[in-house]
């Protein structure tokens, strides 16, 4: 039964709203069925989480609705056979119910209790109107409670279960290990560095946009934002930024990464603004809240979303022309720790998201990864990697409709080409 249930559970999920809408209506009428699973699964995953409140709400009132129903036709013999709820119930629950009507189906929420109030107030005719929208508001209230609960214990067991191991790099900025991946979030050639050379000055000072709206794939511990924020700063540049990410880190990790100390090398010169402001500022980029836009300083806006980009609603990133992409941070895990992450359907869609001239930088080079990005549309070149570190990146951009279609890759003569 058990397997039963986590098959439909997953056709649900996969469902969408639907799905939810769906799971929630079987959950509120007769049968056996845990809503808050899909419900889970799909703000997991990246759907609007007050669309699915929304969603899940309507149907388990509408499944409420059916006990209400079922207790205006008066079948006693259906309600005790279907619905196992005995006549004394029924009668006690009237008795108790006198004199308060159908503002009490705002607690057809509650286990147990839940279906025989429905069924006695459908036994009382109570106002449809009344009962319906009092019984929808107790079941988002509900909802909103467990989904908050469930998204605390999620984000407790995967913290416990995804250690990550606080690194020194070459550059002395720190870095973290995910033992369970056996990955590092930045290169121990020096995280620092690395994120100033590929996302700053290949991507950002390469950017012709007078006010960039930038994608990053993989907020992670937010350095790149960060940079991002101190150039704007820098430049006076109005910079937009949004992040997206599944697994957010809590503050107090990144907090003990001190990117503020001005490791030295190349990162001194980043961060000259001052420990105290650059600790201010990664705090706020990291407590800020989800879903919505942030302005964390007078140049730069924040935005992250927490979700699986491969299959969350992707579309809902564009609202018209003016919200395209001008540059794209693509910092996720390698492609042989997440090849979802690096496939050809997902760079194609990224071709569409962006602006015409926008870039897109990556820390990966692999020939594959240059070939999906030429398959998809973009002119790719390779460029120097950071000091010290990997010897080639990748940056892409996409055509101008009067640019020539564009089939190999524009890479510096004096680079080696890489299979």
């Amino acid at each position: 039964m058990d397997a039963f249930i986590e098959t439909v559970s997953q056709i649900l999920i996969d469902w969408g709203y639907p799905g939810l809408f769906i799971s929630a209506l079987l959950a509120g009428s007769i049968v056996p069925f845990s809503s808050e699973i899909v419900l889970l699964g799909l703000v997991k995953l990246g759907l609007d989480p007050t669309l699915c409140l929304i969603s899940a709400s309507l149907g388990n009132t509408a499944g409420g609705m059916t006990c209400y129903y079922m207790g205006r036709l008066g079948r006693i013999d259906w309600i005790e056979k279907y619905f196992k709820v005995k006549k004394e119930k029924i009668d006690k629950m009237q008795r108790f119910l006198q004199g308060k009507g159908a503002l009490m189906a705002f607690f057809a929420f509650l286990p147990a209790i839940g279906e025989v109030i429905s069924i006695a107030l459908g036994y009382m005719r109570s106002n449809v109107w009344l009962t319906t929208a009092s019984m929808f508001a107790g079941k988002l209230i509900r909802y909103i409670i467990l989904l908050k609960a469930m998204q605390e214990a999620l984000n407790l067991v995967i913290k416990k279960n995804m250690e990550r191991i606080i690194e020194y790099t070459a550059d002395g900025s720190a870095t973290l290990f995910v033992p369970e991946l056996n990955e590092h979030y930045h290169s121990v050639k020096g995280a620092l560095t690395e994120s100033s050379h590929i996302f700053i000055d290949m991507g950002l000072k390469a950017s012709a946009s007078p006010a960039p709206h930038i994608l990053e794939i993989g907020f992670g511990t937010g350095l790149n934002a960060l940079l991002t924020l101190i150039e704007a700063e820098r430049s006076g540049r109005q910079i937009h930024y949004t992040g997206i990410e599944l697994y957010p880190l809590p503050w107090e990790t990144v907090e003990k990464l001190r990117y503020n100390d001005r490791p030295g090398g190349d990162g001194e010169q980043r961060l000259t603004t001052g420990d105290e402001q650059t600790a201010q500022w990664m705090k706020a980029l990291h407590t800020s809240p989800w879903g919505e836009d942030v302005r964390i300083t007078p140049h730069f806006t924040l935005r992250k979303i927490q979700g699986d980009f491969t299959i969350m609603d992707r579309s809902s990133l564009i609202t018209d022309r003016t919200s395209l992409f001008s540059l794209l941070y693509f910092d996720a895990f390698a492609p042989e720790k997440q090849p979802e992450m690096w496939t050809q359907e997902l760079f194609d869609e990224l071709y569409v998201m962006m602006e015409e001239e926008g870039i897109l930088t990556t820390y990966c080079a692999k020939g594959v990864v240059r070939r999906m990005l030429q398959a998809a549309g973009f002119i790719v070149e390779r460029l120097p990697g950071p000091p010290g570190g990997k010897r080639e990146i990748l940056r892409a951009k996409k055509r101008s409709q009067d640019s020539p279609a564009v089939t190999q890759c524009n890479a510096q003569p004096t680079l080696k080409q890489k299979g």
